[in-house]
């Protein structure tokens, strides 16, 4: 007598490795994808910086730079994304990284703009203007990429004191819809109703980014200052 599966079936299995840990294969493809991103962002600022001859009907080397680069630029900057590891995507440094990486892909264009612009005109400032539109957004983003990561660690250690000391209340979730994505994971706005120890109903809406977001109607613990009770900014809400 045989038994058959059924490809269709989910079965369940026991692996020697744990599946939250990040492995190393999975970070060489996300430094290399980024890799790739910043290169295409440099052919494409070269690209721009060659002449254009508008009677040339063909595929020149600067429409061939633009059509490759721009398009590899930021498909590779979205595969990074993607390849990251959950653990990577879940926390507070994702968005930070990939707002440096684009910063860095940014400055790529403006320096491909340069080493294609300044053999043939380094005594000229017509050239500057391009690589300005690029370099200076790439380096705000350099520098906001580090000082966001900062105020989201900051933000988690004041989270961890609200949780050791804030006032504890019961609550219940109201409403939950989901928002946009963010790095690949749904982002949740999430509404909890709950009564202050005066008697007060309240309502307070958070936003996570998340996989698993609560079901409507389940419980929800809220933690909040007692002297400021309708500061929503500093209040934690778990499910």
């Amino acid at each position: 007598m045989s038994c058959r599966v059924d490809k269709r079936d989910v079965i369940d299995a026991v692996s020697l490795r744990d599946p939250s840990e990040t492995r190393p294969v999975r970070v060489l493809l996300v430094v290399l994808l980024a890799v790739l991103a910043l290169v295409a962002a440099i052919v494409a600022g070269w690209g721009w910086s060659l002449p254009n001859d508008a009677s040339d009907q063909s595929l020149g080397p600067q429409a061939l730079a633009i059509f490759l680069g721009m398009p590899g630029a930021i498909l590779g900057l979205i595969a990074t994304g993607f390849a990251m590891p959950s653990q990577w995507r879940r926390s507070p440094a994702a968005g930070p990284l990939l707002m440096g990486l684009s910063g860095l892909a940014a400055l790529g264009a403006a320096a491909g703009y340069l080493a294609g612009a300044l053999p043939t005109n380094p005594s000229g400032a017509a050239w500057l203007f391009q690589p300005a539109f690029y370099g200076i957004p790439g380096i705000g983003l350099l520098v906001a990429a580090p000082l966001t990561y900062v105020a989201r660690r900051r933000r988690t250690v004041e989270q961890q004191g609200m949780l050791r000391s804030g006032q504890r209340a019961v609550g219940q979730v109201a409403e939950v819809s989901q928002t946009s994505m963010v790095n690949n994971v749904p982002r949740w706005r999430i509404v909890v109703r709950f009564t202050d120890p005066w008697g007060a109903t309240r309502w307070v809406t958070k936003h996570q980014t998340t996989w698993d977001p609560p079901a409507p109607n389940q419980q929800a613990v809220v933690y909040f200052n007692p002297a400021r009770p309708d500061d929503q900014r500093h209040m934690v809400v778990q499910w």
